[in-house]
């Protein structure tokens, strides 16, 4: 199991999974989010199989106790092979750092990666409900705004 450790917010969690799970994928192994397992319970991601505070804990106390190496990984990283054959030799392992890019992968995922990331059913309802209730015509025109702080 590859356990991700994710800092930030949101957004940056997110970047952080995708790419770590493309790399898992096409290597045939199984990873979590730390934080998906117990923060952001809106996505379809949460329902899965590793994603529960039982995997959160375990996660976080292998890692914690160094009972499981932490593979931190730095933009422009010389030693990327490296920590690549280390992830790939341990069964379970924390990675963790920035600098996880696989942007080839990523295309190469790209569609399961949207289905993990969906919002939960019960998300779209109250979504489907609220503009059913506030945009009664056809042609109206809905705006997203993501607001940074």
């Amino acid at each position: 199991m590859i356990f991700v450790r994710d800092k930030g917010q949101m957004c940056n969690n997110i970047l952080h999974y995708i790419n770590v799970y493309a790399w898992a994928r096409e290597n045939n192994r199984s990873c979590m989010s730390m934080r998906f397992a117990y923060k952001y319970k809106y996505f379809k991601i949460c329902n899965s199989k590793y994603h529960n505070f039982f995997m959160y804990l375990l996660g976080k106390y292998l890692a914690k106790y160094r009972l499981i190496p932490c593979v931190t990984h730095y933009f422009n990283d010389p030693y990327l092979y490296e920590k690549e054959a280390l992830t790939k030799k341990h069964h379970n392992v924390m990675v963790q750092g920035w600098g996880v890019r696989y942007y080839e992968l990523l295309k190469k995922y790209h569609s399961e990666i949207v289905q993990l990331f969906d919002f939960n059913d019960e998300i779209h309802e109250r979504i489907n409900g609220l503009f059913a209730a506030t945009c009664k015509e056809a042609d109206t025109i809905r705006i997203g705004v993501h607001i940074r702080r």
